[in-house]
């Protein structure tokens, strides 16, 4: 499962501490998106082994 973001909370704190509001959507925004294309642990070993699995097969 992937990490999620509360990004009211995190233009809320970027405000806060002096942020503009555009420039603390723009930066949250940037982060939420780049976010998106992580992996977890968990996604990454099931791949591995779906691809043994495959060069299993492919092998006999």
């Amino acid at each position: 499962m992937a990490a999620t973001l509360d990004t009211h909370a995190a233009v809320k704190r970027l405000t806060a501490s002096g942020i503009n509001t555009e420039q603390a959507e723009a930066i949250v925004g940037t982060v939420a998106r780049s976010d998106a294309d992580l992996v977890t642990t968990t996604h990454l070993r099931a791949e591995i082994v779906q691809l043994e699995q495959r060069l299993a097969v492919i092998s006999q």
